[in-house]
C-alpha cells in the first residue's frame, strides 16, 4: 500500500454532485495553479464529498451493494436478502482473504478519501478568500478525514494513514504500516474534535449534504460507542443534544418521506438526486408489490429477516414500514404464512416512502444516515454501561418507545446490566433496522458471531467481526500490510 494515494488529489476531474451544489467540471488543472480563488477551494472541498455521496459508483452511503450502511447489515440478525451470487457470501459469513468481496474491495479503497482531504487542506490554506470561509472549508475536510477513517476502522481494524510529507512527495515509495489500535482511535477522535469545533450547526439550503458540527459528532459518538467509552460517548450524546437543533418527530413513518426532507430528526442524509438517488425501494420491493407510481423499478432483493419481524410488538408504529402482509397485483395475499417468491426469505424493510416522480430504479429521497434517536439509544446505553441502569437511561428509551405507540418500560424489569443490554440491543434493531448499524450493535454486544453460527450453512468464525483486507492491498504491501487474524 504505497503511501496511501501519494497523488490522492486528482483535479482532473472534480464533479459535485450534492445538495443543490452546481456541478463544476474542471479538467486538466494542475495543482500549481488551482485553487487560487475561493470558489476554487469551494470545488475542490465538494469534490472529497464524492466519496461519502448517494447513488451507484462505489461510494460509502450508496444504499447499494457498495454501500457500508447495506452490504454489512446483510450479516446480521436483522436484514438478509433473497438474490444469489455474490450476496450468498454475506448472509452466511463465507468470506475469506481469497474471496474478495467486491463490495468490500470498493469500500477499502476508499482510504484514499483521507489522503485527498489532507492534501487538499494543504492546498488550500494559503488560498487569499475569506478566513471564516476557510476555516469552516478546512473543518469540513477534518470531518470526512474522521468519518472514512472510522468506517474503515469499524470493518477492518487500524489502517494506515499517510502523513502530509508522505503525500507530497509523488516519487517516493514508502509503504507504511498498520498502525495501533490505541492510535487509530486517538486520530479519528482527535480529527473530529477538530472538525467539530469549526463546523456550523446549519447550512443554507444551496449547501445541503455538507457536514455539519451535529455530523461531526455523531461520528464521534459512534466511535466513542464502538469502543466502549461510556464516559466520552455520554458527554458527547449531551452535546449533539445541548445544540438544541435536533428532535423525535411524532410519526415514525414521516421521517423517511420525500414530503419531509431535511426534518429535524435527521442528523446526516445524502442528498438524492435522480442522477445519484436513493435505490432503496427499488432493491427491495418486489415486482408484484402495489405501489402508486408505476414507474418504480422493483427488484425484490433486500429482505428483514422473519426472526427478527417476530420480535416486534403487535402494536408497534414502525412496523407501517414493513411490508409482511400485503396483496400483491395478482390478487393474491402475501405473508408469512404463504409467502411465495416474495417474502420467502422475510418481509420488506420498506422504510422510506414513495417518490412519485422516480422512474426506474432511483428516487430522490435522501438517504439517511444518522438520526436523532440513535443519540437517545446511545445515551441510555452509556448511563446505564458506565455506572448502573437509572431512570434516566430507561426514560431516554421510552422515549423512543413512546414514538412508535409502545408502553414504558420499568427500571425495575433492567436494574441487571446484562437484561438492560439485551433488552437495548433489541429497542435499538427496532428502532434503527435497516439504517446500516447493526453489525456495530451486534459485534458491540458479542452477538454477532454468536448469531451468524445459527444460519443455515453458516462459515461463521470468532475472526470475522472483522473482514480481511482485500488481497490486492496485501500484495502491494509487500509483507508490511497485516492481514487480520485468522484470515
Amino acid at each position: 500500500m504505497k503511501k496511501i494515494l501519494s497523488l490522492a488529489l486528482i483535479i482532473g476531474l472534480i464533479i459535485s454532485c450534492h445538495g443543490d451544489l452546481e456541478p463544476e467540471v474542471y479538467t486538466n488543472i494542475s495543482p500549481l495553479v488551482f485553487p487560487r480563488t475561493g470558489d476554487d477551494v469551494k470545488a475542490a472541498v465538494t469534490a472529497n464529498y464524492n466519496s461519502i455521496g448517494g447513488g451507484q459508483g462505489g461510494r460509502l452511503f450508496a444504499l447499494n451493494v457498495d454501500g457500508v450502511n447495506l452490504w454489512p447489515e446483510l450479516s446480521t440478525d436483522i436484514m438478509t436478502c433473497q438474490w444469489g451470487a455474490f450476496w450468498i457470501p454475506l448472509t452466511i459469513f463465507g468470506w475469506n482473504s481469497g474471496s474478495d468481496l467486491d463490495m468490500s474491495r470498493t469500500t477499502f479503497a476508499r482510504y484514499n478519501t483521507i489522503s485527498q482531504a489532507e492534501l487538499t487542506i494543504d492546498r488550500i490554506k494559503d488560498v487569499e478568500m475569506d478566513e471564516a470561509l476557510k476555516k469552516r472549508y478546512i473543518a469540513e475536510l477534518e470531518g470526512i478525514k474522521g468519518w472514512v477513517a472510522f468506517v474503515l476502522y469499524d470493518l477492518y481494524g487500524p489502517i494506515p494513514v499517510a502523513p502530509l510529507e508522505v503525500l507530497k512527495d509523488p516519487l517516493d515509495e514508502t509503504i507504511l504500516e498498520r498502525p495501533s489500535k490505541e492510535w487509530m482511535v486517538e486520530y479519528i477522535s482527535t480529527t473530529l474534535r477538530k472538525a467539530a469545533n469549526d463546523l456550523p450547526v446549519t447550512y443554507e439550503e444551496q449547501d445541503s449534504g455538507r457536514i455539519t458540527k451535529g455530523a461531526a459528532l455523531m461520528v464521534l459518538l459512534k466511535l466513542y460507542l464502538h469502543e466502549k467509552d461510556w464516559k466520552n460517548l455520554e458527554s458527547t450524546a449531551r452535546e449533539i443534544m445541548a445544540l438544541n437543533q435536533y428532535e423525535l418527530l411524532p410519526d415514525y413513518a414521516s421521517i423517511f418521506t420525500k414530503e419531509n426532507q431535511g426534518n429535524k430528526e435527521v442528523i446526516y442524509a445524502v442528498p438524492a438526486t435522480m442522477d445519484y438517488g436513493n435505490v432503496w425501494m427499488t432493491h427491495t420491493l418486489s415486482g408484484n408489490y402495489k405501489t402508486d407510481n408505476p414507474n418504480i423499478a422493483k427488484w425484490g432483493g433486500y429482505r428483514m429477516r422473519w426472526s427478527f419481524f417476530d420480535t416486534f410488538e403487535p402494536e408497534d408504529k414502525r412496523l407501517e414500514v414493513i411490508a409482511y402482509d400485503y396483496v400483491g397485483t395478482d390478487g393474491v395475499r402475501y405473508n408469512k404464512s404463504n409467502p411465495g417468491s416474495y417474502l420467502e426469505k422475510g418481509p420488506m424493510a420498506i422504510k422510506y416512502g414513495e417518490d412519485l416522480d422516480q422512474i426506474g430504479n432511483q428516487s430522490s429521497i435522501d438517504a439517511i444516515v444518522y438520526r436523532y434517536s440513535d443519540v437517545l439509544l446511545s445515551l441510555a446505553e452509556a448511563i446505564a454501561n458506565g455506572a448502573s441502569p437509572n431512570q434516566e437511561s430507561i426514560d431516554l428509551i421510552n422515549q423512543v418507545r413512546n414514538r412508535a405507540g409502545l408502553s414504558d418500560l420499568k427500571l425495575v424489569d433492567y436494574m441487571n446490566i446484562d437484561s438492560f443490554n439485551e433488552m437495548i440491543l433489541l429497542e435499538r434493531g427496532h428502532e434503527l433496522f435497516a439504517e446500516g448499524g447493526r453489525r456495530q450493535d451486534q459485534v458491540r454486544h458479542g452477538t454477532y458471531i454468536e448469531f451468524g453460527k445459527t444460519i443455515v450453512g453458516s462459515q461463521a468464525a470468532e475472526h470475522k467481526v472483522l473482514f480481511p483486507i482485500p488481497q490486492e492491498f496485501i500484495d502491494e504491501g509487500q509483507g508490511k500490510i497485516l492481514q487480520n487474524p485468522g484470515y
